[in-house]
């Protein structure tokens, strides 16, 4: 595929919106590493979570990031280290025209629930030059264990086999930030995930829900209580300042439109009554 048709492919799928077309251009560098790491042999040591697994669940036009958030397993965290397996990505064969270069590894010092460290790379197709971001992190409670997610792809037929979060583990980790930072959290993200998927297709089970949320919250060394989840959505609901984030994000994301700031505490006040009350969740 050429980089005209790349561009004509992007400028359909983003409907014109200037946002929207970077997140296609970052998912297009994105796809590519991502298929050299499914025929490489580190594939198993790289788990997909965040954005990039809800957008693959809920599709394009429901969910954009702009890199790829993992964690690793069976691996020693270190800038050498992850130099190491993103030049034994990268240097796996396909022909698709397309080359990686490591820009920069640092330690992530942000919000980051993990320790971490984020690695800048360059796509080059032709004359285009494309920058993306990769997340590691190591030490999260995977409840059960990773799952394996046939990634279908946006720009190309088929999918590749990547090990994945499950579903219920994303969704206790967004849950347990949420209660745990209150109105002190800034990721209108999370809350739109939460909604976003529990309206999806996908059935959730609500006792390995549990399972995770407890094993997040243990895992974090935080007192997020889901006894206390009214009085905490509470207090975030009638707070000012993040229905001021919320409707910044809503302008920013058009998917997030269809969703109110109430109908987002709403749907995290029925995830945390689901977990306690009902076997699974349709």
């Amino acid at each position: 595929m050429s980089t005209g048709k790349i561009r004509a492919l992007i400028k359909e799928k983003s409907h014109h919106d200037p946002n929207r077309a970077q997140s296609l251009y970052c998912l297009f560098a994105m796809e590519r590493f991502l298929s050299r790491l499914s025929l490489s042999d580190s594939r198993d040591l790289f788990v997909i979570k965040g954005g990039l697994l809800v957008q693959a669940t809920l599709g394009i036009d429901s969910r954009t990031t702009l890199d790829i958030d993992s964690t690793m397993r069976r691996f020693e965290l270190s800038e050498p280290n992850i130099r190491l397996f993103l030049k034994q990505v990268i240097s796996t064969p396909l022909n698709d025209g397309i080359t990686f270069e490591v820009k920069e590894i640092s330690e992530i010092r942000d919000e980051a629930e993990y320790p971490g460290y984020r690695a800048k790379l360059r796509a080059a197709f032709e004359n285009m030059s494309i920058p993306f971001k990769i997340d590691f992190s190591t030490g999260e409670a995977l409840t059960p264990n990773a799952v394996r997610l046939n990634y279908p792809l946006t720009f190309d037929k088929g999918t590749i086999p990547l090990a994945s979060y499950n579903l219920e583990t994303l969704l206790a980790e967004k849950l347990e930030t949420v209660l745990s930072r209150g109105t002190a959290n800034t990721r209108m993200r999370d809350f739109y995930d939460i909604a976003a998927l529990i309206k999806g297709e996908t059935p959730l089970d609500a006792q390995l829900l549990k399972a995770a949320f407890f094993a997040t919250n243990h895992n974090r060394g935080n007192q997020a209580s889901l006894e206390n989840s009214s009085h905490i959505l509470s207090k975030i609901r009638s707070d000012e300042h993040m229905a001021a984030l919320w409707s910044a994000y809503q302008r920013k994301y058009d998917y997030a439109m269809p969703y109110s700031f109430d109908s987002v505490i709403d749907a995290t006040l029925s995830l945390c009554k689901a977990i306690t009350a009902n076997p699974r969740i349709d």
